[in-house]
């Protein structure tokens, strides 16, 4: 275990026996930081994080920008392993909500969860390579995360037009996201932003008007005859291998090329911004902007976001708890951190909207308004359900 100081670093095993004075004690500039054995004088001392990463020097630029060059000083200096003590100090440098959480719960679940994925011989310590390949996969995305802003479906039929939110008692007017989703991508340095389309052909399955064009499979509850608005039905789809495939019906909306389909007038593009449109196919809705619901056609979003080096998403629009909320679960699916910006968002309902919210929380994905992220797109706020977000994500890489 090692004495870091500003810039030195000297074995505890040294210092204990008196062969070795760490630097930066009493009258002195530096920071003492003990891992095993932690001094903390108000004072002196600083996290791991606000130490090194103020070090000027080329070799010690950024502790986590350069975990080989940090860690291979401990290494000459005889450094041990982390151990999994060690490791939760570690953390309540790194999460800057880590100390609010449950002690008796959530802290040590996630300390313990994070120390099984990054100790990949699962030797109850966390040797060289295996803090090199955390710091590289985890904790500079943790830092210096790479931003992507997503504005699903934005577009005139959900805010004023045939699927208008307005006349669903959500408790939000969907107009009302246009200019928080203008300020986030105006002030914000987005690594990339993303608006979706609902883009759909005029006899697309999920419209109402169209539900006598297909054969309703025998096991739906609601007949070819009864069926209406927000019901659910059962089509006969030869294609699939059920054989058959369930649909909430839609009045007919974000037809192609129409005045519904287009982006809010008030909703001003960002530069160099990338449109993904869905719902394309006749046979298949597509809540998602990331695959269609069977899951069949994926669209470009995910090659472009990794074409982008990205690893934490912002996802905000309409609505809530059908497009938002899909598009969220498959970004956690995909392994990017995931961030859901509720006054950015409006819902079908309240209800509907806390029953997504619960499944994405199981997800860990994480609720914010729009006041807090400009601190999460810089690093400065470091949620743990984020890092245990990209540590999950970062796994497979590291083995």
């Amino acid at each position: 275990v090692a004495c870091i100081t500003s810039p030195a670093f000297a074995p505890l095993s040294l210092i204990r026996r008196g062969s070795c004075k760490p630097r930066g004690g009493r009258g002195g500039s530096g920071v003492r930081l003990y891992v095993r054995h932690i001094v903390r004088r108000q004072t002196e001392t600083r996290s791991i994080l606000q130490t090194v990463s103020r070090m000027e020097t080329p070799k010690f630029k950024g502790y986590f920008e350069s975990p080989l060059a940090c860690f291979s000083q401990l290494q000459k200096a005889q450094t041990e392993p982390l151990s999994k003590e060690e490791f939760a100090v570690f953390l309540g440098s790194l999460f800057t909500d880590f100390e609010d959480a449950d002690p008796a719960g959530d802290k040590e679940n996630v300390t313990e969860k994070l120390f099984k994925i990054f100790d990949r011989n699962q030797d109850g310590k966390l040797d060289f390579s295996e803090f090199e390949a955390m710091g590289e996969q985890w904790v500079v995305p943790m830092l210096h995360p790479k931003c992507a802003f997503v504005a699903v479906d934005v577009q005139n039929d959900f805010i004023s037009g045939s699927l208008s939110l307005k006349n669903i008692p959500a408790g939000r007017d969907p107009e009302s996201v246009v200019p928080v989703i203008n300020d986030l991508t105006e002030h914000l340095p987005f690594d990339v932003v993303v608006y979706t389309f609902d883009w759909h052909p005029k006899d697309h399955i999920s419209f109402s008007e169209n539900k006598h064009r297909r054969a309703f499979h025998p096991s739906s509850k609601v007949s070819a005859q009864d069926a209406r608005v927000l019901d659910t039905v059962v089509f006969c789809d030869p294609c699939s291998e059920s054989g058959y495939v369930e649909q909430t019906l839609w009045p007919s909306h974000c037809v192609q090329g129409s005045w519904g389909a287009q982006l809010h007038k008030d909703l001003r593009l960002a530069d160099k911004a990338l449109k993904i449109y869905k719902g394309e196919k006749t046979g298949v809705d597509s809540y998602s902007a990331f695959w269609d619901n069977a899951r069949g056609f994926e669209t470009s979003l995910h090659s472009e976001l990794r074409k982008h080096g990205i690893t934490t998403v912002f996802v905000c629009g309409l609505a809530y708890d059908i497009s938002v909320a899909f598009t969220a679960l498959h970004a956690l699916e995909l392994g990017y951190g995931t961030i859901l910006v509720e006054n950015a968002s409006s819902g079908t309902s309240e209800e509907a909207a806390e029953k997504m919210k619960r499944r994405l929380q199981d997800q860990l994905c994480i609720f914010v308004d729009s006041s807090e992220v400009a601190d999460l797109v810089s690093g400065k706020k470091r949620p743990w359900r984020l890092g245990l977000q990209l540590a999950k994500a970062s796994a497979p890489q590291m083995c």
